[in-house]
């Protein structure tokens, strides 16, 4: 890459972050999730995995009928719908991909899920030959009107939707 396309790439990284953060930052009591899962195998392999937006219902095992509602496929913008297991819905928008760095970010546009102002990420890493680590983080916060003891129980969910699928990634690679 020319130095000024790394210039502009990373212009677009910083504003991608600030405009996707934004309602997760103003609020003093967002919380967080960062969930990891080191993986033997090729990095391109297991970014093959899950890199396709409107797809989650190929490895996560909570997920049911995804489907691409707006955009194209690793363009950010693109609107993925989907519905969870046991009576959820989620609407997605795609806010940055980086296929070269094996990268993408989201923000939940709308769901009945105990939680708001939700913006996520998923990326791999390779660590050393054939070892690579998974990553998925998420920020958000409580529901609207919820006091801080929803807190705890709004972080046990958020983890065990990234367990699930990091574990059902993990499962359709082995």
């Amino acid at each position: 890459m020319s130095p000024n396309t790394l210039l502009k790439q990373a212009m677009s990284d910083v504003a991608d972050l600030k405009t996707s953060l934004d309602s997760v930052a103003s609020a003093k009591d967002h919380l967080e999730i960062h969930e990891r899962l080191e993986i033997t195998g090729d990095p391109e392999i297991i970014w093959n995995s899950f890199k396709i937006f409107g797809a989650i219902d190929h490895w996560h095992p909570a997920t049911l009928n995804c489907r691409l509602i707006l955009g194209e496929e690793g363009v950010a913008g693109a609107v993925r719908e989907f519905d969870i297991k046991g009576g959820g819905h989620v609407i997605s928008e795609l806010l940055r991909y980086d296929e070269e760095r094996r990268y993408f970010r989201y923000r939940i546009l709308k769901t009945n899920l105990p939680l708001h102002g939700y913006v996520g990420e998923m990326w791999v890493t390779s660590d050393a030959p054939q070892t690579c680590t998974l990553h998925w983080r998420g920020a958000f916060m409580r529901p609207p009107g919820a006091g801080k003891d929803r807190d705890q129980p709004t972080k046990d969910l958020v983890k065990e939707v990234f367990v699930q699928g990091l574990s059902g990634i993990q499962a359709k690679l082995f």
